[in-house]
């Protein structure tokens, strides 16, 4: 009942929110579909290395680079993404971001070598980067704004269920209609979502157009901005890191110590469940609990779980379990950030702030990976790669703390004392050579 009770509070002013574009509380889902894209893709293209390898007669550390240059590709996005909303809107970004990566996809199987199979997935990598931050700033305008944390991690949660649906469906395709089906039929469906997208998203103009990417970017460093901003690009940088190393080298590894090429998929479903379970738990604590705080608790969440994975026996029922209440703590630390990103930038500022957190947190997510390629090269097991993720958990645990707190002191602040989207103390006139 209580459950029942807060997903009302959440759902229901979403429901009354009817007038104009604000209002547009159905596109909500279809910008968390393009999440699902995102999440699927990682999944898939991780569980087929192994038959990949064998079927290209190449060690699976060969694909470390397709793996790792789809996370630049994204970083790229993001970098762009706030620029390209000023001039040609969200909407638009979201929708041709979709067709990119699907297209992208849809050619992934007719690559003949490692160079152009890694040149899709720089090109898919990049439609994925720059759908994230349009989307979720795109749907913190729907809704009122006491919702905007928790709208901002239910969409996030897009990722999880597209990493679960790689896990739990990409088996069955790679042994249905080989490697080539699981990406050619995923990249179809979401061909047909970028036209729905195209048709429904509500179409909210930047605060600025043409002024607000370069002055959002200044506006994330300024006085009252600088030490939230560093930190948490440091904690998202962890925390991805930590999360699509498991992600990308996981089932590899599982096949490497015993596991069939059907089994080894599940660890990506387990992973996935888990940051469903986190993301949802994470949505709903938004509404009542400061985002900064709760990250503290999944972070160590991820620890826990981390360290009984790397020393239990691996056997497939304990291991699941426990990568369940990892994939939830990580997946809810890399959703939060963007929660509090969207809470600590507003206006102009806010995609372009997404974007940031997001952007520094996949080129951690270029970083892990590569160095659990190494691992995977080295001939390394499953508990050395889970156990060398600890340290930099327990230092992104650390600052949450930090995080926490300087949020809280923010919040203290008088109005007149915080900044506007320029970066200048409200109340301070424009000069006349800006």
């Amino acid at each position: 009942m209580a459950l029942a009770a807060s997903l009302e509070g959440v759902a229901m002013p979403l429901l009354s929110s009817s007038s104009g574009p604000r209002g547009r509380f159905d596109s909500v889902p279809l910008l968390l579909l393009a999440l699902v894209a995102d999440g699927f893709d990682t999944a898939a293209f991780a569980f087929v290395i192994p038959t990949l390898s064998r079927a290209w007669g190449l060690h699976p550390a060969a694909f470390t680079l397709p793996l790792v240059i789809a996370n630049f590709g994204a970083v790229v996005g993001f970098f762009c993404c706030g620029w390209l909303s000023s001039r040609i809107g969200r909407h638009t970004v979201v929708s041709a971001s979709v067709a990119l990566f699907s297209v992208g996809t849809l050619l992934l199987p007719l690559s003949p070598s490692i160079a152009v199979m890694s040149a899709l997935r720089l090109l898919i990598g990049f439609g994925f980067g720059a759908v994230i931050p349009a989307a979720v700033s795109l749907a913190s305008d729907v809704v009122p704004p006491r919702l905007r944390a928790s709208v901002s991690v239910a969409v996030l949660i897009g990722l999880s269920v597209g990493f679960t649906l790689g896990g739990l469906v990409g088996g069955r395709l790679l042994t249905r209609f080989g490697w080539h089906g699981v990406f050619w039929l995923p990249g179809a469906f979401f061909a047909v979502c970028a036209v729905l997208m195209w048709w429904r998203l509500p179409r909210i103009s930047p605060a600025e157009p043409g002024q607000a990417a370069t002055a959002s970017l200044r506006s994330l460093f300024a006085a009252g901005l600088r030490s939230r901003t560093i930190m948490l690009g440091l904690f998202a940088f962890i925390v991805f890191a930590a999360y699509y190393t498991l992600q990308s080298w996981l089932p590899t590894l599982l096949v490497s110590t015993g596991f069939t090429t059907t089994q080894a998929p599940l660890a990506a479903a387990a992973l996935g469940i888990g940051g469903i379970v986190g993301g949802i738990l994470l949505a709903l604590g938004s509404a009542y609990v400061r985002p900064a705080r709760l990250l503290i608790v999944v972070s160590l969440l991820a620890v826990g779980c981390l360290v009984v994975a790397g020393l239990v026996p691996v056997r497939l029922a304990v291991l699941l379990t426990v990568l369940g209440g990892a994939g939830a703590g990580l997946l809810a630390s890399c959703n939060g950030s963007a929660a509090i990103a969207v809470g600590v930038y507003d206006g102009a500022t806010r995609t372009t702030g997404v974007a940031w957190t997001a952007g520094i947190g996949r080129v951690g997510s270029i970083v892990g990976p590569a160095a659990g390629g190494l691992l995977v090269a080295l001939d390394q097991g499953v508990p050395v790669l889970v156990l060398g993720l600890v340290a930099p958990l327990l230092l992104a645990a650390g600052i949450a703390i930090a995080l926490a707190r300087r949020t809280r002191a923010a919040e203290r602040k008088p109005l007149g004392a915080r900044q506007d989207p320029h970066g200048r103390a409200a109340g301070t006139k424009l000069s006349t050579k800006e």
